[in-house]
């Protein structure tokens, strides 16, 4: 499972979690509200730089877009940097 952590340096009690959809909790984890959409998308199929070996072995068929960063803002209260697999930033 890919998934990512990360706690409010401005608020302690709020903690992200991200896998496809991003979610915060405040109390502890009782509650957990999704704060993203589904952040997965269709299979873009294999890079044509890939040597065929290589093109070979990658999966088919599978969504792609988890999250494995997580960064709260410093400043911004509800401002979050998350890096999702594909090298995308939000």
């Amino acid at each position: 499972m890919d998934a990512a952590a990360g706690v409010s340096p401005i608020d302690k009690h709020v903690l992200y979690f991200g896998s496809q959809v991003l979610f915060r909790t405040a109390d502890g984890g009782n509650t957990w509200q999704v704060i993203s959409p589904d952040l997965t998308r269709e299979d873009p199929g294999v890079p044509a730089n890939l040597d065929a070996a290589t093109a070979a072995d990658a999966p088919k068929g599978k969504r792609r877009g988890v999250i494995y960063t997580i960064g709260p803002s410093y400043v911004r209260v509800g401002e979050i940097w998350r890096e999702r697999t594909m090298g995308l930033f939000n």
